[in-house]
């Protein structure tokens, strides 16, 4: 599997960032790896409250904040 190493931990401490950031003291934040073949899934979920569904479309636009 070839990937960009570098690219790989700026995506993933990104979004463990922002979990621990928006979820509150007393909140869980989890990373869950699915590996298939030449597929892999890494999702990252916590308990803050998360994008609110209006702004969810724009996730992906560079330098966006709700």
């Amino acid at each position: 599997m070839s990937l960009d190493r570098d690219k790989l931990e700026k995506i993933i401490n990104n979004l463990l960032s922002n979990a621990f950031k928006f979820t509150p003291s007393g909140g869980k934040v989890s990373v869950d790896l699915l590996a298939e073949l030449r597929t892999v899934i890494i999702k990252v979920s916590d308990t803050g409250t998360g994008i609110q569904e209006e702004y969810q479309a724009k996730i992906f636009e560079r330098f966006f904040k709700s």
